[in-house]
């Protein structure tokens, strides 16, 4: 009887663990997300960012409207401000905040990072006011860092660095949208071979969908 009821509990425990990990495991329906963020035809392509996911997942998402579909994947690190964690990230507008910023954005001119003169960035323009409007003032941009370019589930993204073993994981997210190096040039291509007004970007949190 004791190992029936065992049983049962285990069940119940893995049917409530999944319930509550599953949409975090899931990129949603991208192509719903997508459609309703586009906000004219001359819209190409969606970069989406879901900080709803597990950190240790993909969380960034290029969707390609004339193919309808996901043409690019990659891990992407959060905020650290605001008492965000590797579990969940903490959004603000404010200047100062080290936090990421929801809504839709629109791209600017690829250029040098000020800070890291070797790397490229794209400046980020948020276009709803109250929630990202402070983005230029913030600097707030997609760049590379140092992250695993593969999903490392179940672990967690951490928000400030971390070491393992000999190779260190940076995020250095005061807010930007940061990926690996691997797929920022991948991105950089895509955007290359289009024009920056072709393109918008939505930092979203699926979980609260």
């Amino acid at each position: 009887m004791k190992r029936k009821a065992y049983i049962f509990i285990a069940i119940i425990i893995a049917i409530l663990s999944f319930i509550v990990i599953y949409p975090r495991l899931t990129p949603g329906n991208l192509k719903t997300i997508a459609r309703t963020v586009r906000l004219t035809d001359d819209i190409k392509y969606a970069i989406l960012v879901d900080y709803g996911r597990h950190s240790g997942r993909n969380r960034l998402f290029v969707w390609d409207y004339e193919q309808d579909k996901v043409i690019l994947s990659s891990p992407c690190a959060h905020g650290y401000g605001g008492g965000s964690t590797a579990r969940h990230c903490v959004f603000s507008n404010e200047i100062g905040s080290k936090c990421s910023s929801e809504g839709k954005y629109s791209l600017m001119s690829e250029r040098q990072m000020y800070t890291h003169p070797d790397r490229k960035c794209f400046p980020l323009k948020g276009l709803d006011k109250g929630k990202n409007d402070n983005a230029e003032k913030r600097a707030i941009l997609i760049h590379p860092t140092k992250l695993p370019s593969f999903p490392i589930y179940p672990f967690l993204l951490p928000v400030r660095g971390f070491m393992l073993g000999s190779w260190t994981i940076r995020p250095a997210s005061e807010g930007c949208v940061t990926l690996p190096k691997k797929q920022y040039e991948e991105l950089s291509i895509i955007v290359a071979e289009s024009d920056i007004k072709h393109f918008i970007l939505y930092v979203y949190d699926s979980s609260d969908l």
